[in-house]
């Protein structure tokens, strides 16, 4: 299935390079690839010229605008499927071939969208964007948005819609997917993430340049699709369509009340609402720079209460899922977790993985976990039950696989991708899910024990992270302290002497005692898992991030582009690691156990034990 794509460029170069390499990296095997500039004075030419033959087709020459360059390209285009990137975008790996397979395995399908990420003006991501379901009343009443970066559609429809309108001078992709749409066009959307949308000062997206003939453009819309100018009757449709739009975008919802509206923004101006959002797990790498927490100001109490809210649609809706979901079945999802010890840099190597179309990534879904075993809900976030810290396939019953499969399995065994699942503390359930789904790696990622504790200790002490109607719940240790009381209790099959731990005191120790925990588990597992396991160090990881990051793509048996692994590599190599703080005191047994991990693993810091500390003083 032959795939043109066209891009438009005009004094960009800054750009330029990143998007064509894009492209060119998908190693898609019968793509056309255009590149339509009209006359950039800025090297943008001889940045084009550099690729030769590697571009299909080059059109200099004025135009009318950015729409008439597409028209352009697209006329001189051959290909059965269309799609174009602007020359400050960036297609991730593997997206032409997932959306060729797509068109393939759904002939009736016209249009094909997945998701973006939001980049700034370096590249670094600082929020998700997901296309809406598309339908012509949503889209008049401004709660259908596709991402036109991560859109794809037939040839055929292309040309019976007539191309773009050359007079629309703010969203002429979108007035295409709606002249699309009158022509009967049908249209799809994957839940997966295709493209990264840059958003810098120039850009029409992030400026406000161009506000007044947007609104004009929405009104034309309106009139275009409804046949009649939007009045007064209007309003409560207006606010019903939008309802359902969150409704049925969940996460989308999420990203708006986290990060504000895209439109009329810069991706580096912070959204009102995030400062009020306090510690997000999800920020794992924001967090190693700053060497621990980052205060933020707590006083808006709606914030806590959207956030509770998130929580419990999810945790409702993957019920739902269940309740309806089909019988279980003998097949394993094909399925890879990053485990270790929390704040040791597992979140930093799930976010950078994420950006790999093969993968389809879950960050913590304690909801999830909630849903197939109650024992795993160890912070007691969805309240008081049997949660656990530590367990085996005793908890895995014939429900339990059920609900696993039925909340993982939609849409990745048509797609293809590895489910990678990041949940920190599954190093101490490695049993469960052996069970629940065998044959399953694991990669384990290990950081300076003293550096772990050190971290734990400033997100507990600080606790910002504020859920309403849990005054207890604390941001590490959840409800009421449960998951250290869950640990603190279960660590003793391990041989913890329970009279060491209850000498411990201070979010300090508690840290230690989590690092050491996880340490010992995964040590426990480490001969029967064989090559199923991978162990890396985060410093490492930091040192030499590409090469890293290719041992564990070939680990995981998904591919590897070239621009994903160097932009993925850029950002790791830029984390600071903290200095840890130069004395932790430990009860004698958990000190000796502390140091020989410490040791076993190459790190410098030592724990003290108690009795030596209290004799010193």
């Amino acid at each position: 299935m032959k795939i043109s794509i066209v891009t438009i460029s005009y004094n960009q170069s800054a750009f330029l390079r990143q998007a064509i390499e894009s492209i060119l990296d998908q190693k898609y095997p019968d793509l056309e690839y255009t590149v339509v500039d009209p006359g950039s004075t800025d090297g943008s030419k001889e940045i084009i010229e550099s690729y030769g033959t590697k571009i299909s087709k080059v059109l200099y020459g004025p135009d009318a605008g950015p729409a008439d360059g597409l028209n352009k390209g697209f006329a001189a285009a051959t290909g059965e499927i269309f799609g174009f990137l602007n020359s400050d975008d960036v297609l991730l790996p593997g997206a032409l071939r997932a959306a060729a397979d797509y068109f393939s395995r759904n002939p009736k399908v016209d249009v094909v969208s997945g998701h973006t990420y939001i980049t700034d003006v370096d590249g670094n991501r600082s929020r998700k964007s997901h296309s809406d379901r598309f339908d012509l009343d949503a889209v008049a009443y401004g709660s259908a948005v596709l991402m036109q970066q991560s859109t794809f559609f037939r040839a055929e429809i292309y040309r019976k819609a007539g191309g773009f309108n050359i007079n629309n001078k703010v969203a002429w992709d979108g007035e295409l997917y709606i002249d699309m749409a009158l022509k009967g066009a049908s249209f799809a959307l994957v839940d997966c993430f295709w493209s990264e949308f840059r958003l810098h000062g120039a850009s029409i997206t992030s400026s406000m340049r161009l506000d007044m003939l947007f609104r004009q453009y929405k009104a034309q819309i309106f009139q275009k699709v409804m046949g009649r100018q939007f009045s007064a009757r209007d309003y409560l449709p207006f606010i019903l369509y939008r309802l359902r739009k969150h409704a049925r975008n969940l996460k989308g919802l999420y990203e708006r009340i986290a990060h504000g509206p895209i439109y009329g923004r810069d991706a580096n101006r912070q959204s009102p609402l995030k400062k009020f959002l306090g510690h997000s797990f999800t920020k794992d790498l924001r967090a190693l720079k700053k060497s621990g927490v980052v205060q933020r100001n707590l006083t808006n109490p709606v914030i806590p209460i959207a956030r509770w809210l998130a929580f419990q649609a999810l945790y409702l809706g993957a019920r739902v899922k269940c309740l309806i979901g089909r019988p279980l079945d003998e097949h394993t999802t094909r399925a890879a977790y990053i485990i270790g010890s929390g704040r040791s840099g597992t979140t930093i190597l799930g976010e950078t993985l994420e950006g790999n179309t093969n993968v389809r990534y879950f960050f913590e879904p304690v909801y999830l976990w909630r849903v197939v075993a109650e024992e795993t809900d160890v912070t007691e976030f969805f309240g008081h039950g049997k949660g656990k810290a530590i367990f085996g396939s005793e908890v895995c019953t014939h429900q339990a696989r059920r609900r696993f499969q039925n909340l993982t399995r939609p849409g990745l065994l048509e797609s293809g991708k590895l489910f990678l699942e990041k949940t920190p503390h599954n190093a101490w359930r490695i049993g469960f899910i052996e069970a629940l789904n065998p044959g399953s790696k694991f990669i384990h990622i290990v950081r300076d024990g003293m550096q772990v504790a050190n971290s734990i200790r400033q997100i507990a002490d600080g606790d910002t992270y504020k859920v309403a109607f849990m005054r207890q719940h604390n941001t590490w240790w959840g409800l009421n302290d449960a998951k250290w009381h869950h640990l603190a209790r279960d660590c003793t099959s391990q041989g913890v002497v329970p009279s060491e731990i209850a000498q411990i005191s201070g979010n300090f120790q508690r840290g230690a005692v989590e690092w050491l925990v996880s340490l010992q588990e995964i040590d426990r597992w480490r001969e029967q898992l064989g090559k199923r396991l991978l162990e890396i160090r985060l410093d490492e990881l930091c040192a030499a991030p590409k090469s890293t990051l290719e041992t564990v793509c070939s680990f995981l048996g998904i591919s590897v582009a070239p621009a994903w692994v160097e932009n993925a590599a850029r950002q790791i190599h830029a984390i600071e690691i903290s200095t840890p703080p130069s004395e932790l005191v430990l009860p004698e047994r958990l000190c000796q156990g502390f140091n020989a991990q410490q040791e076993k693993w190459g790190f410098a810091g030592r724990a003290i034990p108690a009795t030596s500390y209290l004799a010193l003083a």
